[in-house]
């Protein structure tokens, strides 16, 4: 797992389409809302493209961006770090 730092990084790991990014909107400050805005993504997201739209996802926008190769690894980190404190993206369901 690494924190995705620059638009440059997210364009690189969005082109690459493999892995998942996890965006820690709330961090570790659970409140109702926070599965809402915490949310895994697969990679190849369209979300995930800072060049989509004004609403993607950016590195300006808070919370950081976490970027995990592999799924497995995504919800490893997730259950042992934000246990019921985040969703899976509806519109590309990472897996």
């Amino acid at each position: 797992m690494h924190r995705i730092e620059s638009g440059q990084q997210l364009r690189e790991v969005f082109d690459a389409g493999v892995g998942c990014i996890f965006n820690d909107f709330e961090g570790d400050h659970e409140t109702s809302s926070s599965a809402d805005f915490n949310k895994l993504h697969r990679a190849s997201c369209e979300d995930c493209d800072p060049r989509r739209a004004a609403s993607a996802m950016t590195v300006a926008t808070s919370g950081q961006k976490l970027f995990f190769p592999s799924f497995r690894e995504a919800v490893g980190w997730l259950m042992q770090n934000r246990p019921g404190n985040y969703s899976k993206c509806s519109r590309c369901n990472p897996r």
